[in-house]
């Protein structure tokens, strides 16, 4: 499905474009990762950071999110022995783990393909959510490794990386001199009535501006 996806846009992308794409890559079902979802469904697993020691060794930050994390430890150093870990932070609901494998099945495609991602990688249920940017022929390149290790993957969309600002010129201006005159400031400064006078707008416009500026930074932050 990925493979033909990608080759009908070889004629609409050259292989230096910068191209945004979103995938969902399946966790085989032989690694600790696979092994711990099937283990604790109700856990939350994110990938912080990835880092390739040599062709078959690397590290990978993961941040464990869940009520049940000393069984989830028990169950890591009973179950899975091939694997080198240490815990850089634990809380009653939060667990920070450097892993180091001799497998990193997934990470060396990553580094050889000079992805540039976006962290954290969420996994949802056995599957990693990956965005990332890079020319189409490394992106490619890391999808025919995926196909090789006959490793399941689902494009969810791929295209080329236009960048945008989150705000118009107006919202970014409104929003610094709010700032600046500490309308955000606790306790607040300046009110929503005398900034709109400082403005030159109505207090209404003003409200909906603002409005509308949180609703985009909201919306960006929780992509």
């Amino acid at each position: 499905m990925g493979k033909v996806f990608l080759n009908c846009h070889k004629f609409l992308y050259m292989d230096e474009d910068i191209v945004h794409v979103k995938l969902e890559v399946k966790i085989p079902n032989s690694k600790w990762l696979a092994k711990t979802i099937r283990r604790f469904p109700d856990l939350e697993i994110s990938i912080i950071s990835k880092f390739l020691f040599s062709e078959d060794q690397g590290n990978t930050l993961f941040e464990i999110k869940g009520k049940n994390l000393q069984e989830f430890l028990k169950f890591l150093k009973k179950e899975v022995k091939t694997y080198n870990f240490q815990i850089l932070h634990e809380s009653n609901e939060i667990l920070i783990i450097n892993m180091r494998t001799r497998d990193p099945w997934i990470l060396n495609a990553l580094i050889k393909s000079e992805l540039l991602l976006r962290y954290p990688l969420h996994i949802k249920e056995d599957k990693i959510q990956i965005e990332a940017l890079n020319k189409r022929k490394n992106i490619e390149f890391f999808l025919k490794h995926l196909e090789t290790y006959q490793i399941q993957y689902k494009l969810i969309s791929i295209g080329k990386y236009h960048e945008s600002p989150i705000l118009t010129n107006k919202q970014h201006e409104v929003l610094k001199i709010a700032y600046k005159m500490g309308f955000y400031s606790i306790p607040r400064r300046i009110s929503l009535t005398r900034l709109a006078m400082k403005l030159k707008i109505s207090p209404s416009a003003l409200s909906e501006l603002l409005r509308r500026s949180h609703a985009r930074l909201v919306k960006n932050y929780f992509k």
